[in-house]
């Protein structure tokens, strides 16, 4: 079933969105250094007549009331507009102009489909009641910028009863959304780890302690943790990502630096899978008469759906979306959103993947990929299917035959 009234707005704005999208492309900012994406949201929102308040930094939120009939409340939209330290490699015409940086990730997409359906509900504000908020996020890649936001009070005044966001996704096809029930992506963490000992002359390594041996042989033990300690059905990831460590050839450093990031769907797996890692760094750092200093951080939550959110979903889909579009996922993924502290917050609300990738081709360019873009061909789903959800949960009641 399709909403003809909505399929019109959507097609009417699909070439502006689309132009917005590619320029937000070309012009690529880091975490919390998207003045100019910030500005041309506003300016967005402005000509589509969305009343903004003011944020500190380059967040962006704008707040809809509805005219209609309806049920009332206040329903949440939320895109991520920063980039990625990526040099661009996709040869299109709208690539990154930026050198080092570029929309890896799609997040130019998000704000392109969330800058869209603002504009589809301005249109059709009659058709729904209550209050519907936009909230445009800076640092979603640093798992910082949710908090900010929700430190400034967001999902306040009026208090936020459900919260929705969708994000581009490579392992589905243009045309095709994904939604999966409970617990979707990781909780992540990072860790600090750093060995010291007397270091010495690298002709002489007996009269000091070798760190670069320690951090090897630790580096082999803690990636036997997960495999070897934790129950194959429960996910969890432990990487170490970055090693640090050494001045010059022929000298062996006093210091080796670790650090890398740790994600569970389950909080209980992290805390055995951290008594883990605290175990086999004393140990290896006794081994090798080295001072381990590590510390852990834990991020985000679990980014968990709920029951009713994930049925907000579905309802808005057989409401305003060709049959057959939604599918539910399979399972669940490993990567991290920041998205999840508004969850669980609110408590109501679900995450959406909107397929990015032509159909037919094999191999996708993945998430952070110097290759990737998010594909124009989306922003129709997402804006339809986004607009469709505050229409469905804030218009009038269906009458029963």
């Amino acid at each position: 079933m399709t909403d003809p009234a909505l399929t019109e707005v959507v097609e009417e704005l699909v070439p502006q969105m689309a132009r917005f999208r590619q320029d937000l492309h070309r012009n690529p900012e880091p975490a919390f250094k998207e003045q100019a994406t910030s500005e041309a949201v506003k300016t967005l929102l402005r000509e589509a007549d969305v009343p903004m308040v003011p944020l500190e930094g380059t967040g962006v939120l704008g707040i809809l009331e509805g005219r209609g009939q309806g049920p009332g409340g206040c329903t949440a939209l939320r895109a991520d507009m920063d980039a990625l330290p990526v040099e661009e490699k996709t040869g299109l015409s709208y690539a990154s102009t930026v050198p080092g940086m570029m929309h890896a990730c799609g997040h130019d997409g998000n704000t392109a489909a969330l800058a869209g359906a603002a504009r589809i509900l301005s249109c059709l504000r009659h058709r729904f009641s209550g209050t519907v908020k936009f909230i445009f996020q800076p640092g979603e890649e640093s798992l910082e910028g949710a908090k900010i936001l929700i430190d400034q009070g967001v999902l306040e005044s009026p208090k936020v009863d459900r919260i929705f966001a969708c994000h581009g996704w490579p392992d589905l096809p243009v045309g095709k959304i994904g939604i999966y029930q409970g617990n979707y992506m990781a909780m992540a963490g990072k860790f600090n780890l750093t060995l010291t000992a007397p270091g010495a002359h690298g002709g002489y390594p007996h009269q000091g302690r070798d760190t670069v041996l320690a951090a090897a042989d630790l580096i082999q033990r803690l990636n036997c943790i997960v495999s070897r300690e934790i129950n194959a059905l429960d996910q969890a990831v432990f990487s170490v990502c970055t090693v640090n460590g050494g001045t010059a050839f022929n000298v062996m450093p006093g210091k080796v630096s670790l650090s890398g990031t740790y994600r569970c769907l389950d909080f209980g797996v992290a805390d055995r899978l951290k008594a883990a890692v605290e175990r086999v760094t004393r140990g290896v750092a006794q081994a090798n008469d080295c001072k381990a200093d590590l510390t852990f951080e834990d991020l985000v939550p679990v980014l968990s759906n709920s029951p009713s959110g994930v049925g907000s979903v579905q309802q808005a889909a057989r409401a305003v979306l060709p049959p057959d579009t939604l599918e539910m996922l399979d399972r669940p993924c490993m990567g991290s959103e920041d998205f999840a502290l508004y969850l669980s917050k609110v408590g109501d609300g679900a995450f959406i993947r909107v397929g990015v990738t032509p159909a037919g081709q094999d191999r996708p360019a993945p998430l952070h990929s110097d290759r990737f873009d998010y594909n124009d061909g989306a922003l129709p789903g997402a804006m339809t299917l986004l607009a469709g959800i505050v229409i469905t949960l804030h218009g009038p009641t269906p009458k029963k035959d």
